[in-house]
């Protein structure tokens, strides 16, 4: 867990665009420990955690030049729209407990 919580203090961008897969808490998790600057989620539309991150930008996981497009609007993104979105998710992952995740 510590070696996950440095990784997402020092990472821009977290990426989570799996085909199949459960509730990935990851996002959650970079979202938690990425406060100032915020950082951006780019998730997979199919995924959990797409439904839960109102401030992730949401992407097809099959089409490429989508993708690609998100890590553009992630990389060029305002701080202010970074801690927007950041705030949306924020108010959820702090006041729930991970077993509500």
């Amino acid at each position: 867990l510590e070696e996950r919580i440095a990784l997402w203090t020092v990472v821009d961008v977290m990426v989570s665009t799996p085909v199949m897969e459960g509730l990935n808490r990851f996002p959650l998790e970079y979202v938690y420990c990425h406060r100032d600057p915020a950082g951006v989620v780019i998730v997979a539309e199919t995924s959990a955690c797409s439904r839960i991150l109102n401030g992730a930008i949401r992407v097809n996981s099959f089409d490429i030049a989508a993708v690609s497009s998100a890590y553009d609007q992630a990389l060029c993104m305002s701080e202010s729209e970074r801690n927007a979105r950041r705030n949306r998710d924020l108010e959820y992952i702090g006041q729930s407990p991970s077993s509500k995740w």
